[in-house]
């Protein structure tokens, strides 16, 4: 008998209503900043996080205005974009 594995389904669309709400704070953010700031868990693949930012971008909840060093421990500074939501309140479309 193998060990059932929980995967989590949920993941995406927690972080999508995450970002919604970081984006009508008008506040600038990093995938860093939605783990340590506001508590969202780690994806099941790290390969989601480009899939969640594009999805946030394509639904126009967020732009991108610029890059920094990550702060994220492991990553060893590398290259990190920097998001800001939009103004026209698209994302409270988006999160319903």
């Amino acid at each position: 008998m193998t060990a059932a594995v929980l995967e989590d389904t949920s993941w995406k669309s927690d972080a999508l209503d995450l970002i919604a709400k970081v984006a009508e704070s008008g506040q600038d953010f990093d995938a860093y900043t939605l783990q340590e700031e506001h508590g969202l868990r780690q994806p099941p693949h790290p390969n989601m996080w480009g899939a969640l930012f594009r999805s946030a971008y394509s639904a126009q909840i967020i732009t991108p205005i610029g890059f920094h060093q990550s702060q994220r421990p492991g990553r060893a500074g590398g290259v990190c974009r920097i998001w800001r939501g939009l103004p026209n309140g698209t994302y409270r479309m988006a999160a319903a």
